[in-house]
């Protein structure tokens, strides 16, 4: 029974010059005297294989050279079929009849340059009886793979069955990546077990490289800045700075990460009521008694002073800030003054007794109620020099 095969070449013209495309590549054919025969004819028996979808004569002549038992062939070009045999019609008892649709050649009515036909034909590669087959890699190179034999093996046939094997898998490489998933491989070698010999990998059944993940851990990063902090100059006045500060994420060192570049720490200016905002005392019967109220030039807004730790040292600061130099008679906590409804602007106060102002002291602004305790007042001693206290703002 004919083996079938299909055809699948670039197609060519027959002419006395022929030109063949294989492989990205042209190829010149040139065609012999013909002294036999040829155009419908037919030679009966003796087909090896029957190669279907051949639509010039050329494929028929270009797959008789791959095979060496090929001597002729039979072109039937209406049924695109070419009919290889291993006889010619110079052979004892050979048949070559009319047949309209036919057109009859030996093997060597053609040639062709070696390169054409592919590497089976041209170097023979497969030893021990295997077959060759043609093939294109991906690049579309000619190559070939080779079937071998009962008792052979390896990418030629060239080693005795059973002989070749893998080696151990070596180490896997280094991380292509030190995180947010990366590669590694690892090898093996194809060997003979007999003799020791290192094979190429083809002549092994399977694969000589594997890969895997690695490292798929999340990159270090940093994470969010962190609230700002309270301005430097919360507890005392004026102009200072706030900060706020960030972290390197996942296990990462700042400054060494790639994605954890750059400083930890930021500042940024800030303002609190200034150092030199004004008073008034309010609610005594007299000059220089009653509450004292403080100021706060960005709420823009009077508050008054939580009593609860009003001390003397406290009053003589007020006081000496509202020009009377002797400082205070008296601190007074007790609510004689009123001030029932006041905002506190300060809820609570220490002074040392040597500040210029009273917004110098250490303090802790803008509470919301003063814990039950009644508002700072004074009474201070003697007649103040001040004759006017700045810009006193309206409340």
């Amino acid at each position: 029974m004919p083996r079938h095969l299909s055809w699948r070449w670039v197609t060519v013209s027959l002419v006395a010059s022929l030109v063949l495309r294989a492989a990205g590549t042209e190829y010149v054919w040139q065609t012999n005297d013909i002294d036999y025969p040829s155009d419908e004819m037919r030679l009966q028996g003796d087909v090896m294989w029957d190669v279907t979808n051949t639509r010039l004569v050329a494929q028929c002549a270009a797959e008789c050279l791959k095979h060496d038992d090929c001597r002729s062939f039979n072109f039937i070009r209406e049924r695109r079929l070419c009919e290889l045999s291993n006889s010619t019609h110079a052979d004892p008892g050979a048949k070559l009849q009319s047949d309209p649709l036919s057109s009859y050649f030996t093997r060597d009515t053609f040639d062709v340059q070696q390169d054409a036909l592919g590497v089976c034909v041209n170097q023979r590669p497969c030893a021990n009886g295997g077959q060759c087959y043609h093939a294109l890699t991906l690049e579309g190179v000619n190559t070939y793979y080779c079937v071998c034999v009962a008792g052979w093996e390896g990418r030629q046939c060239t080693e005795k069955a059973g002989s070749l094997t893998w080696a151990d898998w070596g180490e896997w490489s280094t991380c292509s990546k030190s995180c947010g998933r990366g590669w590694q491989d690892r090898r093996r070698e194809c060997v003979n077990s007999k003799t020791g010999d290192v094979k190429t990998a083809l002549d092994c059944f399977g694969s000589s490289q594997e890969q895997r993940y690695c490292n798929d851990v999340p990159c270090p990063y940093w994470f969010p800045w962190s609230e700002w902090g309270e301005c430097s100059t919360y507890t005392t006045c004026g102009r200072g700075y706030k900060l706020r500060t960030r972290k390197c994420g996942n296990g990462g060192t700042a400054g060494v990460d790639r994605l954890c570049k750059g400083p930890t720490n930021e500042t940024a200016p800030c303002k609190v009521p200034g150092c030199e905002v004004p008073l008034k005392i309010d609610g005594g019967p007299t000059e220089g008694e009653g509450r004292v109220l403080i100021y706060d030039d960005l709420r823009e807004t009077w508050g008054a002073i939580c009593g609860a730790q009003w001390e003397k040292s406290a009053a003589d600061v007020a006081c000496r800030q509202l020009g009377y130099a002797s400082g205070a008679a008296e601190a007074t906590t007790d609510a004689r003054y009123g001030g029932e409804n006041d905002s506190y602007a300060i809820s609570s106060l220490e002074c040392s007794g040597r500040e210029r102002h009273l917004a110098a002291c250490l303090s802790k602004q803008w509470g919301d109620d003063c814990n039950g305790s009644a508002p700072a007042g004074v009474r201070c001693v003697g007649k103040s020099r001040n004759t006017c206290n700045k810009a006193t703002p309206s409340v």
